[in-house]
């Protein structure tokens, strides 16, 4: 499982490291360049289109990429390695693979997008360069001041091809035709080359005349100059002269460019632009086209260009540059002398007649125009015209009417009449209403020049032409208000159109008024009227403050005009029959009638921005039925139909996606990397998206939109940045769509729209989220399972604190128990001492049982001292043992535990040695106290020292460094006394040091070292308890010779101040009555002592490390037995060679080696398995029992015993192994039942090895048993001791009686005589076997059955 979710996590980090990484667009750095309103210089000297539609114009000072509205300049920049190689500018070229290349004074360069150039590496001689050419073979070729140069793609290098002496720059020029050929036009020849540039044709030029430029049009080279126009066929190789020099004098002809456009072939002269038509053959005069450029530019053209969209491009030096279609608009639209004159004042209204036009301005100025002779006459209203200033006030004049030669002005509260002759203007008449309190609403004139008004005195008031008459009429409805209008019809009635669109008809001189009832689909609830027309089928269109209505004379249905927007018309212009012209504060708009479209154009060509004016009310004009004039705020818009319908529409495209990054432009150039798509990463996206509308000429008033599909819920309008800004988008998948769109609904020409897709962040990402799954989920399991087990941990908590207060009630009542049990135990303890004393009084006794007497008393003293160190235990867990403390002599106290434990070492042959206890030294102390601290640590040291080993003891007053210099974190006394108890056994595992001393704490037993107590685990904890009781301290420490442990030493630290006792310590001792039971020491004899073998007698061997057992068990059996004690298994094992015994007691618990290993030890060894064992020991589980014999154990025997059941049972298992024998030297072979299941493994298989040599040497009279030792892989005394403890007998006398046996079993076959039997069984001689024979069994052979 766990394998399984360390997977599952490792495929989601490796899923969120390529969410991180992966990305699908390359950004680029892209620059910063900044968008001017002019170019970089007017010195313009090349032109070339991208595929995209932007116009490339090089200057000689940079150069410049033009949207129809705004420059992008680019520069030489040095030490910049991607920007312009030179600011002068010569050539510009696109070539087949839509790649823009500039050819500068100082080389040529290549456009590489995302406003970035790569230099195009060419001969430092070659840098100067004019031409760029490509062949049909896709090849770039360079043509500069002294030769031609080809572009090797692949090496981005140039090598030299050709060469030639510099010559001025006109007077070389380059083509290629469609077979690659090269043709040079120089101004006295023409020459063609190959590939190669191996010359395979020249002739010479007949217009070598001041040849000024040579083009290539129509498979043709057209050059001009002093003698003419040369027409020269690259087919036929061919010319013709067009115009002789003759007619060119005469014409004052002198070219200064030839152009080639539309068919037609174009000369520039100094004073006149000429064409010469190809197919016609005609050569005309163009003045139009002169007039233009040469009164706004100049006759000097530096280059010109035709472009992707069939447009004429030229330019001038120091003089800029235009295009033939924005030459035309512009004549259209601004360069006209009415719009200059009028200096930007509003036009309030006007008025037409003929070719003149006349209008009042802002400040109640009048002023005409004359089309025809294009004459302009202003009359200023404050000083040249009559009636406008009165004394009161200067009357503001609104409405201005023209009919022959007279003149109406109208303001709210007067009517003046004027006579226009001379050019001036004669007040002929003036009609105050004002002075009558009758104030003008709208008025109106007729085709006969009547004026009509409406009137605040809710009439129709109708003035002559002249002002010689005046008539009214009354209405029956008020319509006196500024929220309406009236026009006269051609049937000669008067049509009133009030708010919400209410019309009536009235007519004179009648003043019947009816109303008309229409039809409509619309609401037109708080429409408000502005202006009315009426178009040639008398239909009437209605302009109001929201949008275009039309209503139909015949039907009376009212129609709302859709395709124009709801916005303010404030005048209308009838275009013939296609439609009307109308003035709305969103500019100039076109209707046509056929397909239901508004067009929108600016109010001058540079105007593309909404609201720049406000078209005046009733300020629409038309002359000559062509020439239409607007009034607005800022003047008057003038302009011609045809002119508007060359309009072109623009195209909006993606320039480029700018991400920003801190303080780097990275993005991606759309431009040169058109893409559909566009992915990014999480950490870009803050994006600015930048696109333009690509227009070089008048173009329709339009609107530009974009959205972030996604993300903006509506279409956003664009500002004149042209920049779609988003800052922090979040990750998903958007489509951004920008759009051109018309006035009106729907009208989008023009749209474009790129994928943009953003990451999510890796920690939002699908693998994060299913990482964050596994983490939650962890979380709750882990809380679960950590909830679970502080549950489980609790309850065990409870458990154990329950466990661990009924074991402290247990323990307390087992110490209880104990503590009662002890002291009963003293009063069987006292009837056992009283008569054993006794008895020892006794000196009749025996020697034997005086012995016994004192192993007896002995014990019983030991016996007391276990209770006590059971009642003191029990005060130690509850508190309550306390000290009581007298002034004793130490050395004394400890040289007399010394002589008590002295004894046992003896018997192991131990060496006792003791320093600094033979001087006195009196000290606070227990007495009782330290009796059992150091008799639990010699009875230690005694159990782990071997024989022959050595115990030191020392005693030392040493003062509280050295003290600390043993043992750390000492209470602080001036005085200590150092005890100090060694062994030389194998020492104490570091790791066990300190374990030791822990409560219930035994030794591993397979560690080899059993430093606790045996039977409990409590000594040494007692023994540190005791010394932490006189304020001291105990510490185990292992003693080494270099790096080899010799023996484990123990120190015990004891303060020796009176201030270290308390006065309640200094009590006086209850004296232990039992205490002096035994005064005497004991004494045993010597292991060494030299001890009478009785050879009749069995011998048995003692292996116990308790010598008082071991004296005891001795004393049980040494009468019938030679008895030998060992005091450790190790001794015993290395003394059965020498000891031969018969039977083994072993007890269980010893030192290094316990009995079992012992007993298992014995039984592994073929020597000695033979030996019967019997475990004595103090573990009395069955468990232990099991094993005991499990280890080849005869018999197992728990303490305490009963000395006649352990006597009994030694001989019987004697008897038994007699027994045996008996069965082994009556049988000549092994298969007995019985032999095999008495016999161990091991024995039974020397046994069988045995028989085997036996029975193949049984001819031999005499066996050769060094041999037989030899191949049972045994020394010869060796096989007489292990044969000899199997039988009995001797090898010689075992042989010997098997061979009678075998000859027992022949002779009673019945199958060999005596003589036979006596041959095969090895007897020499048949007297020597019947006599042997007859020893043996009693009868001779022959008598034997």
């Amino acid at each position: 499982m766990k394998k399984l979710v360390l997977t599952c996590i490792y495929i989601v980090l490796l899923g969120i490291f390529v969410s991180c990484t992966s990305y699908s667009n390359q950004l680029v750095q892209l620059s910063t360049t900044n968008l001017f309103p002019t170019l970089s210089s007017e010195d313009v000297t090349a032109f070339v289109m991208d595929e995209n539609g932007y116009m490339w114009i090089g200057t000689s000072n940079g150069l410049n990429l033009f949207d129809g509205k705004n420059y992008r300049q680019y520069m030489y920049i040095p030490g910049d390695s991607s920007s312009l190689m030179d600011n002068h500018i010569n050539f510009l070229f696109k070539d087949k693979h839509h790649r823009i290349w500039i050819g500068t004074n100082s080389g040529v360069c290549q456009y590489l997008g995302a406003d970035q150039f790569k230099a195009i590496p060419i001969p430092q001689q070659y840098t100067k360069v004019y031409q760029i050419l490509e062949n049909n073979k896709n090849e770039i070729f360079i043509v500069t001041e002294k030769g031609i140069l080809l572009y090797n793609e692949q090496k981005n290098s140039c090598k030299k091809i050709f060469s030639y002496s510099p010559t001025n720059k006109n007077g070389i020029k380059f083509f290629t035709d469609k077979e690659s050929h090269f043709w040079n036009v120089t101004p006295d020849s023409i020459i063609c080359y190959t590939r190669s540039f191996t010359k395979i044709y020249s002739c010479t030029n007949p217009a070598a005349q001041n040849v000024v430029n040579a083009i290539i049009d129509d498979n043709c080279i057209w050059s001009a100059g002093g003698n003419g126009l040369l027409k020269f066929d690259l087919s036929t190789h061919t010319t013709t002269i067009i115009q002789n020099s003759v007619y060119f004098n005469k014409a004052n002809i002198v070219p200064r460019n030839i152009i080639a456009y539309k068919d037609k072939i174009w000369l520039i002269a100094k004073n006149n632009i000429y064409s010469y038509n190809k197919f016609t053959h005609a050569f005309l005069n163009e003045d139009k086209m002169t007039t233009i450029i040469f009164k706004h530019f100049s006759s000097f053209i530096s280059t010109w260009y035709v472009d992707d969209q069939n447009n004429l491009w030229f330019g001038f030096p120091n003089k800029g540059y235009t295009n033939l279609q924005r030459l035309s608009n512009d004549v259209a639209l601004q360069h006209h002398q009415l719009i200059e004159k009028l200096n930007n004042t509003s036009i309030r209204s006007l008025a037409t007649e003929g070719n003149t036009v006349w209008g009042i301005q802002d400040n109640n100025d009048i002023f005409s125009y004359d089309f025809a002779s294009k004459k302009f006459l202003q009359f200023k209203g404050n000083k040249d015209i009559q009636g406008i200033i009165t004394r009161r006030f200067q009357h503001k004049i609104n409405n201005i009417y023209y009919f022959k030669d007279h003149i109406w002005l109208i303001s709210n509260s007067r009517l003046m009449c004027y006579n226009y002759k001379n050019e001036e203007l004669n007040l002929q008449k003036v009609f105050r209403l004002g002075i009558e309190n009758i104030f003008l609403g709208n008025t109106c004139t007729d085709d006969k020049g009547n004026i009509y008004a409406t009137t605040s005195t809710n009439e129709l008031v109708k003035f002559s032409s002249d002002g010689s008459k005046i008539d009214s009429v009354s209405l029956n409805f008020p319509i006196y208000e500024r929220e309406s209008t009236i026009l006269y019809l051609k049937s000669g009635k008067i049509l009133v159109c009030a708010n919400n669109l209410q019309l009536s008809i009235c007519s004179f001189p009648d003043g019947n008024i009816k109303s008309i009832r229409t039809t409509t689909s619309n609401n037109i609830n708080g429409i408000t009227p502005i202006c009315m027309l009426e178009d040639k089928q008398n239909n009437i269109w209605i302009g109001t403050n929201k949008g275009l209505y039309v209503m139909h004379m015949t039907s009376h249905t009212l129609t709302h005009i859709a395709a124009v927007p709801d916005t303010y018309i404030s005048s209308l212009a009838e275009n013939g029959n296609q439609g009307l012209w109308i003035g709305t504060q969103q500019g100039i708009a076109e209707y046509t009638k056929q397909d239901n479209r508004a067009t929108f154009y600016p109010t001058t060509i540079n105007s593309q921005d909404k609201y720049r004016v406000i078209f005046n009310k009733c300020s629409a004009s038309i002359i000559q039925d062509s020439i239409f004039i607007f009034g607005h705020t800022k003047g008057c818009t003038i302009f011609t139909s045809s002119a508007m319908e060359k309009s072109t529409l623009p195209t909006i495209h993606l320039e480029k996606i700018l991400i920003n990054k801190g303080h780097n432009n990275n993005g991606i150039d759309l431009l040169t990397n058109p893409v559909k798509s566009v992915q990014l990463s999480y950490k870009e996206n803050d994006i600015i998206i930048s696109f333009g509308a690509v227009c070089y000429s008048l173009a329709p008033q339009y609107s530009c939109y974009y959205k972030m599909e996604g993300f903006d819920s509506e279409w956003i309008e664009s500002n004149e940045n042209k920049q779609a800004i988003y800052s922090n988008l979040p990750a998903g998948n958007y489509t951004f769509k920008v759009k051109l769109v018309l006035p009106g609904k729907e009208n989008i020409f023009s749209e474009q729209q790129i994928h943009i897709s953003v990451e999510k962040a890796p920690w939002f990402s699908t693998p994060a989220i299913l990482l964050y799954i596994i983490i939650i989920i962890g979380i709750i399991m882990y809380i679960n399972r950590l909830y679970l087990h502080i549950k489980s941990d609790r309850l065990v908590m409870q458990m154990l604190q329950r466990d661990k207060e009924r074991e402290h009630l247990t323990n307390e009542m087992n110490m209880n128990f104990f503590a009662n049990i002890s002291h009963e135990f003293r009063n069987p303890l006292t009837m056992i001492s009283g008569p054993i004393i006794q008895l020892q009084k006794d000196k009749k006794l025996s020697t034997e049982s005086h012995q016994l007497l004192q192993i007896v008393l002995r014990s019983i003293n030991q016996m007391l001292k276990l209770i006590d160190q059971m009642l003191d235990f029990n005060k130690l867990e509850t508190d309550a043992l306390k000290m009581q403390i007298s002034k004793y002599d130490i050395a004394n106290e400890i040289s007399d535990l010394i002589k008590i434990f002295e004894t046992s070492a003896v018997r192991k042959n131990i060496k006792v040695e003791s320093t600094g206890i033979q001087t006195s030294l009196f000290v606070w102390l227990d007495k009782d106290k330290l009796s059992k601290i150091l008799s639990n640590l010699f009875t230690n040291a005694l159990k782990h020292t071997p024989q022959n080993g050595c115990i030191k003891i020392g005693l030392a007053c040493i003062d509280y460094n050295q003290a600390a210099s043993i043992i750390e974190d000492l209470p602080v006394y001036q005085k200590y006394v150092h005890i100090y108890v060694q062994d030389s056994g194998k020492g104490i595992p570091e790791e066990q040091l300190t374990d030791i001393f822990k409560r219930y704490y035994q030794a591993d037993n397979k560690s080899g070292l059993k430093y606790a107590n045996w039977g409990t685990g409590i000594g040494l904890y007692y023994v540190k308890r005791l010394v932490q009781l006189h304020h001291g301290n105990v510490i185990a420490q292992n003693v080494k010779d270099g790096s080899q442990c010799t023996g484990a030493i123990f120190h015990v630290l004891l303060p020796i101040d009176d201030s270290a006792y308390e006065k309640d310590e200094r009590l006086s001792v209850e004296k232990n009555n039992f205490e002096n039971l035994f005064e005497d020491t004991p004494t045993y004899p010597s292991t060494n002592a030299t001890i009478a073998i009785d050879p009749s007698k069995p011998h048995l061997l003692i292996v116990d490390d308790d010598i008082q057992i071991s004296v005891y068990l001795k004393s049980l059996f040494e009468k019938e037995y030679n008895v030998t004690n060992k005091y450790d298994a190790e001794s015993a094992i290395a003394a059965l060679e020498n000891l031969e015994p018969d039977i083994i007691l072993s007890d269980v618990v010893m030192g290094e080696m316990s009995g079992y290993e012992f007993c298992k030890k014995l039984k592994a060894n073929q020597l000695y398995c033979h030996i019967p064992v019997i475990l004595i020991t103090a573990k009395s589980q069955i468990t232990e029992q099991v094993e005991g014999l499990n280890v080849g154990a005869s018999a197992y025997v728990t303490k305490p015993f009963n000395p006649e059941y352990l006597k009994a049972l030694v001989k019987s298992l004697l008897q038994n192994r007699d027994n045996i024998r008996s069965l082994l030297l009556s049988s000549s072979t092994n298969n007995s039942q019985t032999i095999t299941n008495a016999l161990s493994a091991q024995d039974m298989a020397f046994m069988n090895n045995l028989y085997q040599l036996m029975d193949s040497m049984m001819s031999q009279d005499d066996l050769n048993f060094n041999l037989i030792a030899e191949k049972l892989c045994m020394s010869r005394s060796k096989f007489n001791y292990k044969l000899k403890g199997l039988t009995g007998e001797t090898p010689i006398h075992f042989f010997l009686k098997y061979k009678l046996n075998k000859a027992a079993e022949l002779l009673k076959s019945g199958k060999y005589n005596v003589s036979e039997v006596a041959d095969i069984t090895g007897f020499g001689t048949v007297s020597h076997f019947s006599v042997s024979f007859k020893k043996y069994f009693g009868v001779n052979p022959s008598e034997y059955k």
